[in-house]
């Protein structure tokens, strides 16, 4: 300490003029470096004291008025400036290192660049101060009090700010590393870019800030209140948020993979597009949330509750979802693909186009799901409740349904290629249409879930065919080219068997890709109890004829045509051989010509009483 320095201080101080002398005296000496090391000015009016560039060291201004003060790039390490009054004080770039600043007023101060370092400023008031890019590296800060301030770009690493209160104030890009924020309260404060890894939150209180593109990988928020929260595209991962409060927080695009949130609450949360691969969420409130295409593969969402939850396009890929509540959820375009959903309930949610491939499936409820064109292959629906379910054009292939309740269910056009069914429950609304040939064959169709597992058996194995001999009395193969302008007489012809009690099973040509063709129709006309073939178009018609009326002798064939197309018909007939082989096969009917709908379906009423009172013979039919 330079006692002369001291002298013209107190002076200066003694003569009550505001400090004019002695910062008179550091205006006409600039190149002194002051040093008032380990003085004690305690109590003092320093008000407008010019300190800046001074030595300070261990200095004691306890209790002074220091207010628009200037300790601009001065050394103050050490000192003790306790319960000091610093308004709008100039603190820039300088060294206050290991300072006690305890209780202290620092409204309006400029503390930009300064180091605080180790330093003590528990229960500061630091309202609408500047502090940008300053060091507080193990600094106490301990429920300071900071109103519309700005620390945009400080350190803070390991820092203590337990009970800090932070309102309407900037920390952006602030380094909070392994800090110390229990109970700190951020109130409408910008935390965009901040660092908080592996920080200590418990408690702590994020209401109505914004933390944009914030990290905090490894934190601890248990507690935690996050309400009205902007965190898009923050990064929370392997973080602890064991009953923090998210309601209304938005969280869209955030990673937070692998963290906890046990007995959290989400209430109008929104998590669109947000990574949450193996967050532990079980037993979690999601409610009314909208995830819409988050990421969840393998999160742990065990009696989780999503009722009502917007949950579009969002990856469940393995997660865990038994007893898990999606009852009401949008769930359009969802993917659950070996997810586990052992006794979830879907009741009256929207899971159309959805993936539930592998799916586990076990006792879940999907009862008024709406599951439309959704894909369950290899699924396991096992005591699975499809009560009333919407089912039309799903991909049900490879699909096990054991004691699954279809009451109502509708599967209008269903592919059910390798579907396994046993002890089913209930009648479904719809099962017309059914596809049971592989993607890429022949399409084959059915009416009935029970016989379409016969007929996947017989598709692939043909001498199977005979064990099924059984339900050959409901089962009608129609064959034909039915392009689109033969589709109406299709549907015509079907609609009329099924008022008729029987099963229309379909064989189209148009879409045959395969050599197996022959053998495939010979196994479905054994199941048959005659056959209708529409040779208006006869090419290849005339071929799958001849071989059943070789292998099957006792089946009525009705040979129907347009009548549009019978001046081609001795060619055709002709060149097809059927003429001659009627000669030998007696179970092959008369042509059955027709104009209009209702003809056709007047004389193939005939023809089907005429099967029913003289079985194949058509001798004596007129």
């Amino acid at each position: 300490m330079d006692l002369n320095h001291l002298s013209i201080l107190l002076t200066s101080i003694k003569d009550d003029n505001n400090n004019k002398i002695w910062n008179e005296w550091r205006k006409n000496n600039p190149d002194i470096r002051v040093d008032l090391s380990e003085a004690k000015l305690v109590g003092l009016d320093l008000t407008n004291i010019n300190f800046s560039g001074a030595f300070l060291k261990k200095v004691r201004l306890d209790h002074s008025n220091l207010s628009n003060s200037h300790f601009q790039k001065a050394d103050l390490e050490g000192a003790f400036i306790s319960g000091a009054n610093l308004k709008n004080a100039h603190l820039e770039d300088a060294y206050v290192e290991e300072v006690h600043l305890e209780k202290s007023i620092l409204d309006g101060a400029v503390l930009d660049r300064a180091r605080f370092r180790k330093s003590h400023l528990d229960e500061c008031k630091l309202n609408g101060v500047s502090c940008n890019q300053s060091y507080f590296s193990g600094a106490f800060l301990v429920n300071i009090q900071a109103t519309r301030s700005i620390f945009d770009y400080c350190y803070f690493k390991n820092a203590h700010l337990e009970g800090a209160e932070f309102v309407d104030s900037s920390l952006i890009d602030a380094y909070l590393v392994e800090a110390q924020l229990s109970g700190t309260k951020f109130i409408k404060s910008n935390l965009s870019r901040a660092h908080l890894e592996r920080s200590q939150m418990n408690n702590t209180t994020f209401k109505d800030s914004i933390l944009v593109g914030a990290f905090f990988e490894g934190a601890n928020f248990t507690d935690s209140l996050f309400h009205s929260v902007s965190l898009n595209g923050a990064h929370m991962e392997n973080s602890v948020f064991n009953r923090a409060n998210f309601i209304q927080a938005i969280l869209k695009d955030a990673h937070i993979e692998n963290s906890t949130f046990t007995g959290g609450r989400f209430d109008e949360s929104n998590f669109d597009d947000a990574h949450l691969e193996g967050a532990d969420l079980q037993k979690t409130d999601l409610r009314n949330v909208s995830l819409r295409w988050t990421d969840l593969a393998q999160a742990n969402l065990q009696q989780a509750n999503l009722q009502g939850a917007n949950v579009e396009g969002a990856d469940f890929e393995r997660a865990n979802l038994r007893r898990a509540n999606l009852q009401e959820a949008n769930g359009v375009k969802t993917h659950f693909e070996h997810s586990h959903l052992e006794d979830a309930k879907l009741c009256n949610g929207n899971f159309s186009l959805s993936y539930f491939n592998d799916a586990h499936l076990d006792g879940a409820d999907f009862q008024d799901a709406n599951l439309n064109e959704s894909v369950f292959v290899n699924a396991d629906l096992i005591n699975t409740n499809l009560t009333n379910a919407n089912m039309q054009k799903s991909i049900l292939n490879c699909a096990r349904l054991i004691e699954t309740n279809i009451t109502g269910a509708n599967l209008l056009n269903c592919s059910v290629y390798g579907i396994s069914v046993w002890k089913l429950n209930g009648m479904p609304v719809n099962q017309m249409e059914m596809i049971v040939s592989k993607e890429g064959d022949s399409i084959i169709t059915v009416d009935n879930l029970d016989v379409a597992q016969f007929i996947y058996l017989i598709n692939e194995n043909e001498n199977i065919s005979h064990a099924f001999d059984s339900i050959s009395q409901k089962s009608v193969l129609i064959l034909g080219n039915f392009d689109e302008q033969r589709l109406k007489i299709l549907n015509i012809m079907k609609n009329y068997l099924r008022e008729d009690d029987y099963v229309p099973i379909i064989f189209d040509f148009k879409k045959q890709k395969f050599r197996k063709g022959l053998e495939t129709i010979l196994g479905l006309a054994h199941l048959s109890k005659f056959v209708v073939a529409d040779i208006t178009n006869p090419r290849t018609v005339g071929l799958e004829i001849t071989n059943i009326a070789d292998k099957i002798r006792t089946l009525p064939i009705i040979t129907i045509m347009e009548e549009i197309n019978s001046t081609n018909y001795e060619k055709n007939i002709e060149t097809d051989g059927i003429i001659e082989l009627r000669e030998v096969n007696p179970q092959i009917s008369p042509l059955l010509l027709y104009k209009e709908e209702k003809d056709l379906l007047q004389q193939l009423e005939r023809y089907i009483i005429h099967i029913r009172d003289h079985g194949h013979t058509w001798s004596d039919f007129h």
